[in-house]
């Protein structure tokens, strides 16, 4: 854990430097070749410096964590940020650079959208929105857990529903209309938007989609703003006055639900951390993700103890050599140490392992090896 500081003056221009010329560098030979361990170290030299940072009264601290969704990021951030003075932060982009820099790893991705306004803070209305650690911060301190509708996609993509919802401070600022989006536009069960919920272009018909969050929604509580005091409406009676088009996801709920029972099931720790036996014993994780016969053992032993188990999966897919080789590329998206990308969607479960391992070093890596034994230990009598 480390406390939450601001750059100088002098420290910010030289971070806002750092940043302009890892986009250039992107931009010419590519991110794998740009954004170096040796440019992430300059940066988090300029983030722990004591002669380039400066305290923030009544600050929390923030943790090192990998994140898997804005969301968390956002409210980590709350909860480290919420004793300090509204007024002394909110417009500070000082702090918000300072927190770029301890994030950047996790901001900048080969797959993310590589714009300067998202890493780099300026107070101007269409620049600080796009922002990516400010924005999940300033929406979840608005609607708290009714927000994560719109920060429910990776750390480093600003998602068309929060750029929507953003822009809009009618919706932004009313913890109803922020319980109404989370009603209308989040499948909970499965922790995405609802399909089309976001998409605000028109049909070949030139037809808008129904129920979407923009336009519909958006004009629809203009007009209802008008006649009714929508703060102090409750949710059941608010959703009758939008409208029925924004139910259209409940006509297929059945359907929905027969296609998520044949899914295979969520990861579950000890699969984690046999994957992880194997991912923190290569001298590569991305040629592990290659080697098939690697691959193929860990299905193996996955589906040995899926058979074993009191609550066994019955998939011919079940933890499948395309499965393993997914899990490993979701940790190597998750490692500071592989410069090569891994895939763009991180389960919330693999960052908090991983996390786990990396913040306790070797020691804790080291246990890895008898956990491992102790898992497998049924399938080996």
């Amino acid at each position: 854990m480390i406390k939450v500081k601001q750059f100088t003056s002098s420290a910010n221009i030289e971070f806002i430097s750092i940043v302009d010329s890892l986009l250039k560098d992107i931009d010419k030979v590519g991110y794998k070749k740009a954004f170096t361990n040796n440019v992430k170290k300059e940066i988090r030299s300029l983030v722990k410096d004591t002669n380039k940072v400066e305290v923030i009264e009544n600050a929390g601290e923030i943790d090192e964590v990998i994140f898997s969704r804005r969301f968390e990021l956002g409210k980590h951030l709350f909860e480290a940020l919420k004793n300090c003075k509204y007024s002394k932060i909110i417009k500070e982009e000082r702090l918000w650079n300072w927190l770029s820099a301890f994030y950047m790893s996790q901001l900048i991705t080969e797959k993310g959208g590589l714009k300067k306004s998202r890493f780099v803070f300026r107070y101007e209305f269409h620049h600080a929105k796009l922002n990516l650690v400010r924005t999940p911060w300033i929406l979840y301190r608005l609607l708290e857990e009714n927000s994560e509708f719109a920060l429910c996609s990776p750390v480093h993509q600003h998602s068309n529903m929060c750029e929507q919802f953003i822009s809009r401070t009618e919706l932004t600022r009313n913890p109803a209309i922020g319980k109404l989006c989370m009603d209308l536009y989040y499948d909970k069960e499965n922790g995405k938007l609802r399909p089309n919920s976001d998409n605000h272009r028109r049909t070949k018909d030139k037809k808008l989609l129904p129920g979407t969050l923009y336009p519909r929604l958006y004009k629809t509580i203009g007009v209802l703003n008008k006649t009714y005091d929508i703060w102090t409406i409750d949710n059941e009676n608010l959703k009758n006055l939008v409208g029925k088009e924004f139910e259209i996801w409940n006509k297929n709920q059945v359907n929905q639900d027969t296609k998520i029972s044949k899914k295979n099931p969520t990861w579950t720790r000890n699969e984690r951390i046999i994957v992880l036996k194997y991912y923190f014993d290569s001298k590569d994780p991305v040629e592990l993700s290659k080697d098939k016969n690697k691959c193929q053992e860990i299905s193996t032993i996955l589906k040995a103890l899926n058979k074993i188990s009191e609550t066994s999966f019955e998939s011919d897919n079940f933890r499948s050599i395309e499965g393993v080789r997914r899990k490993i590329l979701n940790f190597c998206s998750i490692d500071p140490e592989v410069e090569e990308s891994g895939l763009e969607h991180i389960a919330k479960g693999d960052a908090e392992i991983f996390s786990e391992f990396l913040k306790k070093g070797e020691d804790k890596v080291k246990e890895i090896n008898t956990m491992f034994e102790i898992i497998t230990r049924p399938i080996k009598k």
